[in-house]
Parts: structure tokens; sequence; C-alpha cells
């Protein structure tokens, strides 16, 4: 892959404990923009998603496979379709529901999905920005029909602000109820005080 090529397929491994571990037969093309050596002598990698690709078969050749994959890209057009502002109206008030319930940093990325006039290319960037479960993002990544796709991220992040409402309410509720015993401890103590003077 740094052999001067800038194109590689990031497949997912299925269990890191092990020693050769199973590779997923879904990935995606990414073109590598920079590679950079951190101070942990890790290298970090800046890439782009290019096409979803599907693993015929590999073969590991040192510290790396070679694969042969089949790349399937199917493109929406961008525009003003009926169809498509519909998508993009429902992916964005369903990022931004969920954005909202999620920490600060991610209703950072909102003026971002606000931008994107394709609704396939949102779906797949709220996927990878919002999408908390490795599962999900590997559900979306496997689905190669943008409409399909769709579908699945709006049902995953309706489901999942379902999920994040719900938690915000039991915490609100535990919340309450530490105040509330905490005012009547204060409240007790109070009366003590003024009981023994």
């Amino acid at each position: 892959a740094f052999d001067g090529s800038k194109y590689v397929v990031a497949v997912p491994i299925k269990d890191n404990s092990v020693p050769n571990p199973e590779l997923f037969e879904i990935g995606t093309v990414i073109k590598i923009k920079q590679l950079l050596n951190a101070r942990d002598k890790a290298i970090r990698c800046i890439a782009e998603g290019m096409s979803r690709a599907i693993v015929s078969s590999t073969k590991r050749t040192g510290s790396y496979h070679i694969a042969d994959v089949i790349c399937k890209t199917i493109i929406l057009p961008d525009g003003p379709g009926i169809k498509n502002q519909a998508y993009l109206r429902r992916l964005t008030e369903a990022a931004t529901q969920m954005a909202k319930l999620l920490p600060p940093p991610a209703e950072n990325i909102l003026p971002t999905f606000k931008s994107i006039k394709n609704p396939a290319l949102l779906a797949d960037v709220i996927t990878s920005n919002l999408f908390i479960k490795f599962e999900d993002k590997l559900e979306i990544l496997g689905i190669f029909e943008p409409y399909r796709r769709i579908e699945a991220v709006l049902a995953i992040a309706e489901n999942e602000t379902e999920i994040l409402k719900m938690e915000s309410d039991l915490h609100k509720k535990t919340r309450e109820r530490i105040n509330r015993s905490q005012r009547e401890y204060y409240l007790r103590e109070e009366m003590k005080s003024i009981q023994d003077e």
C-alpha cells in the first residue's frame, strides 16, 4: 500500500484479538491523501473514500493482504428532483435530531450536512460521523443501492434518536431525584441546627 500506490482497499477485520484475523467481505476503496507518523510510532492516514468494494479473494503477503475486489459505485444525480429533495430534508432532520442528543462536537458537523446536495452522499456522511455502533456502519457499507441505503440510514438514525432521548430522560430523572434528596438532606440538617440552638 505504501509503495507509491495511492489507492488501497480498507476492509474491517472480524476479530482483532486473534493472530491472523478474518476480513469482512465488504470494504471501501480509498485514495490516500497523506500519511503521518505519529509520536506513538503509529502511522496515521488521511484518506478519501472513493467507492464501495466487494472482496472476492485475498492473499496474505507479509504484513498486508493483496485482494481482488469488485468496485461498485451507483451514483444518484445531484439536483432538485422531488425524491432527492424529500430524502435530503428527511436525512438532514434525522441527523439534526440525533446530533442534538450527542455530545457537543456532533453538532459542529451540521453545517456540512446542510451543504451536501446528494442524498446518497449525505447518508454516507451521516453514517461515518454520527453512527456510534460499528455494526450499523458495516450494515450501511454493505448496501450498494442508494435509496435502500438512505432508508436504512433513516431507520437507524431514528431508532438511535429514540434511544438517546430515553437515555436523556432517564439521566434527567436520576439527576432530579439526586437533587431532591440533597435538598431534603440539607433541610433536615438545617432543622437540626435550628433545634440545637
